[in-house]
């Protein structure tokens, strides 16, 4: 473990802060894209970050931590997305051409590419942080891909 996993492990704020800088902006950007709203974004990351202190025990590298951390974001991700399901979509008004591509997306789609574009990972590997089967993440991310270059 290294020293600054294990000061953080130990409650030293200032090392955790550290720890999670490494990480924050390509997780944040996974959020963001991910999700309807910007505000929505942010309070996944806090119950992500808050989940993912509570777990750093188990982290043996500072890698391990950023995957612990991804995979708690996703999991409040999913939720969103089924809360989504549950209630009509909002027409929040979004001038970022990029946000709007991305929104026109599948929930599942939305996610396998922010993730391989932010963290460049396998589907393999996406498929441990989300938990979604390989098919989905597979197809999904090369869906993603075709209606992404159709539009960018």
């Amino acid at each position: 473990m290294s020293e600054i996993l294990t000061l953080a492990a130990g409650g030293d704020t200032a090392a955790f802060t550290q720890l999670y800088t490494r990480s924050y902006k390509k997780i944040y950007f996974v959020a963001y894209y991910s999700l309807a709203t910007s505000k929505e974004a942010v309070e996944v990351m806090t119950a992500s970050l808050k989940s993912a202190y509570e777990e750093i025990g188990g982290c043996k590298s500072e890698e391990d931590f950023d995957l612990l951390w991804l995979k708690k974001t996703c999991e409040q991700i999913i939720a969103r997305y089924r809360e989504y399901r549950k209630t009509p979509p909002t027409q929040e008004v979004d001038p970022d051409f990029i946000k709007a591509c991305m929104n026109r997306l599948t929930d599942a789609e939305r996610l396998a590419v922010t993730i391989w574009a932010e963290f460049d990972l396998e589907p393999k590997d996406i498929v441990s942080v989300t938990g979604l089967k390989l098919e989905v993440v597979s197809k999904k991310l090369d869906s993603a891909k075709e209606k992404l270059a159709q539009k960018l």
